[in-house]
């Protein structure tokens, strides 16, 4: 039987945004947001939390659906990364013995619909992937880049510039929600790998908070689709 969990990563300090993790919209804390998403998931067992905030060891502890995970110093330097949480909560925990698939939750992309995590399982479970992230499609966008000293047109050539219908698809990972093999991420060490697919989210929840201008943006939206978020 495919037993899921979740994590929750966040730290106290935050780069961009002083304290971004522990900002408001709509009166709950970001992490609070997404820990409410992932209580009401009908197909996550249990949630961890990995965070070095001590107020959040002691404010869930007797929760039986949450385990906090004390995240070490060393893995909240500004060089750390998600997958250094990941592998010391597998490492530290009893998620292994139970669980085995994993799905990873980023709390600065607060715009997940109340269906998004489950529907995201169902088509991991459903397309028997290895490992899958949140998408949006973008239609749209054409994209530069900068290479010795030279604009480059990357997803397009600008000499025969076509109509958007005849443009290959693309996909912006949006950061949202991650779903992994819990064992193949052990050897692999990061989130994505294998037999990898997309889930894919409206355009509006595309973002994600990083700065200030980024905090009021998202603020604003999760106000229009508070109903479908919460």
């Amino acid at each position: 039987m495919n037993k899921i969990a979740a994590i929750i990563p966040f730290k106290e300090k935050s780069l961009g945004l002083k304290g971004k993790n522990f900002k408001k919209i709509s009166n709950l804390h970001l992490y609070e947001i997404t820990l409410l998403q992932a209580l009401n998931s009908k197909k996550i067992n249990k949630v961890y939390i990995s965070t070095d905030t001590k107020k959040i060891l002691k404010k869930y502890k007797n929760n039986p659906k949450i385990s906090i995970i004390e995240r070490p110093k060393k893995y909240c330097r500004k060089e750390s990364s998600t997958e250094d949480a990941i592998l010391h909560l597998l490492n530290n925990s009893d998620l292994q013995k139970y669980y085995n698939t994993l799905v990873l939750l980023q709390v600065t992309s607060p715009l997940r619909k109340k269906l998004d995590i489950d529907s995201a399982i169902k088509y991991f479970n459903k397309k028997k992937l290895d490992s899958l992230f949140s998408a949006n499609l973008l239609e749209d966008f054409l994209f530069w880049a900068e290479q010795n000293k030279k604009l480059k047109s990357l997803n397009y050539d600008y000499r025969k510039r076509d109509i958007r219908q005849n443009r290959k698809k693309q996909f912006l990972e949006n950061g949202s929600l991650y779903v992994f093999n819990i064992e193949k991420f052990l050897k692999e060490k990061n989130r994505l790998f294998g037999n990898i697919g997309f889930y894919c989210m409206d355009l509006w929840q595309q973002f994600e908070i990083d700065n200030f201008e980024d905090y009021k943006f998202c603020k604003e939206v999760f106000k229009l689709y508070r109903k479908k978020i919460l």
